[in-house]
């Protein structure tokens, strides 16, 4: 996919679906800005990749922010996309509500971040690739999807006009939210060294899928939608029936 020009904002490059996004859109000849440290294995080119822009902020938050958007408007001007791929899923204590502090977090960061994304660019939320709970982890991977609907559903009607798609990509099967491999990314202590090694190359296949499809979503193939949900087997899900 080529996404020549496109500046794109990735909101946590330290993770391993930081690492492939970093790789998949500079391999698509977009510009990345990254906050965190990213791994990329720049040992893989002739030469150091100008289109690799590290911000120098470690985490994205509501103190943070007001310095990214700094560092974009005397930098690059413009954002085309923001990946948000930092949701770890709710936490223990808001696993009875979607109304968890991730959705203060991104109303505060992006009532900072969307006057820089250029009309008709997009915002791509990712799934959490793994539960960060022991108990009722299905739960858990479901409460974390609503809250991403429910945050994706608040920005496409309030950046609609505007031409930004809000849209959601998960990991997981469209019918009962687990990875398609078919069991959770979570190493269990008890696996031995051949099952570990099974599950870490099962997992850099869903999280290279993962990469892939936030990039459909960043281009502008994925024009026609916003508001939707894209898992894993294919299936684009509304998630509002709200007219934009």
């Amino acid at each position: 996919m080529n996404l020549s020009g496109k500046v794109v904002l990735i909101a946590d490059c330290t993770s391993k679906l930081g690492e492939e996004l970093v790789t998949q859109l500079l391999d698509s000849r977009a510009c990345v800005l990254t906050i965190g440290k990213s791994d990329y294995d720049e040992s893989k080119r002739i030469g150091p990749c100008e289109r690799l822009i590290e911000t120098g902020v470690d985490e994205l938050t509501v103190r943070t922010v007001p310095t990214v958007v700094a560092f974009v408007g005397e930098g690059v001007g413009k954002l085309d996309s923001i990946v948000f791929n930092n949701y770890m899923g709710p936490t223990p204590e808001a696993l009875s509500s979607v109304n968890d502090a991730y959705s203060s977090s991104i109303l505060d960061t992006l009532s900072f971040l969307h006057p820089l994304i250029r009309n008709g660019g997009s915002i791509v939320f990712c799934g959490p690739l793994d539960a960060h709970v022991e108990v009722r982890p299905a739960f858990h991977t479901k409460l974390a999807l609503a809250v991403l609907a429910a945050v994706a559903d608040h920005w496409a009607a309030v950046l609609g006009p505007r031409g930004i798609r809000v849209n959601v990509v998960t990991p997981y099967q469209a019918d009962d939210q687990r990875p398609r491999e078919g069991f959770p990314l979570r190493v269990p202590p008890s696996l031995n060294e051949e099952d570990s090694s099974e599950h870490d190359r099962l997992t850099s296949q869903v999280v290279a899928r993962t990469a892939e499809n936030v990039l459909f979503m960043a281009s502008d193939t994925s024009r026609p939608w916003s508001a939707t949900q894209l898992f894993s087997d294919g299936e684009l899900r509304v998630i509002t029936r709200r007219p934009l």
